[in-house]
């Protein structure tokens, strides 16, 4: 299946080739002048390609610069190690009390007074420590599916930026194949463009990669 889909792919890259192969000088011209302004998928002279990078820029908009996905803030190693604190200080307490009926069977009327009253300041202890415990295990819940959530925005972003730049690089080979003299100037000038272009990205992809890595990392607690 994934041959057969990795084959489909590459054939309609070489039928996109092939039908955009045949670019007018004024085509060329109007791509030049957009690249000058840095106009970006507007310097695509082939009108297909350059319709499927707006609506891919429009994604990149959207899923990377309008939705938030990093993860920094949502580390909870430390608040992840806390909880367990608590709870190992919790089951403390819990034994003392247990130690301290057991006190209370065994003693003196005179004694068992002030036992029952270290054993109610006891339990009120431990309620507070149960509800704080509840607090801390809702944030750490809602830390690592908040960090689940923005790193499959961060992948949806970068599949995004990647579909920009496939679609560069499939006008770039149209441009290279140009063969025309009047045209061919124009297409070299795009080509040094979009490679840069290309170039520029690679940080943009690079870090968004490392958001959706360090939101792996403090979804797993690991951060």
């Amino acid at each position: 299946m994934r041959l057969t889909r990795c084959f489909c792919f590459v054939l309609v890259i070489l039928a996109m080739t092939i039908f955009v192969s045949g670019q007018t000088v004024d085509e060329y011209k109007t791509a030049a002048e957009a690249m000058n302004h840095k106009e970006g998928c507007t310097s695509i002279p082939m009108a297909d390609i350059r319709d499927k990078c707006t609506r891919a820029s429009d994604f990149v908009e959207q899923e990377c610069k309008r939705k938030e996905f990093g993860c920094k803030g949502l580390e909870n190693k430390e608040l992840a190690a806390n909880i367990k604190g608590k709870e190992d200080a919790i089951e403390s307490m819990k034994r003392q009390k247990s130690a301290l009926d057991s006190e209370r069977s065994d003693a003196m009327d005179s004694e068992k007074a002030q036992i029952e009253r270290s054993g109610k300041a006891l339990d009120e202890r431990i309620a507070r420590e149960l509800s704080g415990l509840e607090e801390m295990k809702k944030a750490l819940a809602t830390d690592r599916s908040d960090s689940d959530i923005r790193a499959e925005q961060g992948k949806r972003c970068l599949e995004a930026r990647n579909d920009v730049q496939a679609l560069f690089a499939s006008a770039s080979s149209a441009a290279k194949s140009e063969s025309d003299a009047e045209k061919k100037p124009f297409a070299d000038d795009l080509v040094k463009y979009w490679e840069q272009g290309a170039r520029d990205h690679e940080e943009a992809q690079k870090l968004t990669q490392q958001a959706i890595d360090y939101c792996g990392k403090t979804k797993s607690g690991d951060l």
